[in-house]
């Protein structure tokens, strides 16, 4: 039987015209990066996974790129005029691409699930094409708040102006009790859940915390927690190398949770636009 344990991680991230929660009508995709990485370098590695295997492509949206995204991004429909645009052609290699890779293999995003993949399932569909049904997905943004979250209770905390209200939330408090639940439903999710697949409406989550969270999960703001300080890149593939990374150096716990919070993607609906 075929280990339910994922075998290769595919860190993805996408660029896009907008954001869907700003425009009325269809957001386009102007930049994919994928970078696949065995498990095994994952976790036997400390800085970063020895062998990479990666796709990396710009698109012409044939649309205007909002202007705020531009700024950050440096992607302008000028810029991008003469590219390809996002077509089977490109289904095809990324179908390609995640067929190569060892068994199962798992697409991993921040916000993904929101986002992401949606926008790459809105695509999909208006060219009539889909992944096979064994390629598997998750949220990064699920599991590094189910992982980070946590240490900002361990141990103890020099007590000031700025967390002096967290200090008084007394365990015994409603609050308090309510705080070590949902602390022992991220150890549950990390470590003692069924490992293999869930079903996409239990993996999803109306928004990623219950309580409100004690640091931004932003993956800029993750990074320059668990790795250092460096300079914000909206570049698709830095983002995937971020994420990348920092799954690097908190491989015991990423894999395990990963392992057990995963869904099909083709069970991911696509984005209404």
């Amino acid at each position: 039987m075929a280990s339910k344990k994922i075998a290769t991680y595919v860190f993805l991230d996408i660029q896009t015209t907008n954001y869907p929660e700003t425009v009325h009508g269809e957001v386009r995709i102007t930049e994919l990066c994928m970078i696949a990485v065995k498990r095994a370098h994952v976790e036997g590695y400390e800085n970063q996974p020895p062998i990479q295997n990666k796709i990396k492509m710009y698109f012409n949206p044939e649309k205007k790129v909002d202007t705020k995204i531009s700024r950050m991004n440096g992607l302008t429909q000028a810029f991008l005029k003469h590219e390809a645009e996002f077509n089977k052609d490109v289904f095809n290699l990324m179908n390609s691409f995640i067929n190569c890779l060892k068994k199962p293999v798992c697409l991993i995003a921040h916000n993904a699930l929101k986002f992401h993949f949606p926008v790459l399932k809105f695509h999909f569909r208006r060219m009539n094409v889909e992944f096979p049904n064994d390629l598997m997905c998750t949220d990064s943004i699920y599991c590094l708040f189910d992982i980070l979250e946590p240490e900002f209770y361990e141990g103890p905390r020099e007590i000031t102006e700025e967390n002096y209200d967290d200090e008084s939330e007394d365990s015994d408090s409603p609050e308090g009790i309510d705080r070590k639940n949902e602390l022992a439903d991220m150890e549950r999710r990390t470590k003692k859940a069924k490992i293999g697949p869930s079903r996409y409406d239990h993996l999803k989550r109306p928004i990623f915390y219950t309580l409100g969270p004690r640091n931004s999960y932003k993956l800029h703001d993750i990074y320059e927690r668990v790795i250092k300080y460096e300079k914000e890149d909206m570049e698709a593939e830095a983002i995937c190398e971020k994420l990348m990374k920092i799954a690097t150096a908190k491989s015991d716990d990423f894999a395990a949770w990963v392992d057990r919070n995963h869904c099909k993607f083709n069970e991911v609906p696509e984005m209404i636009m």
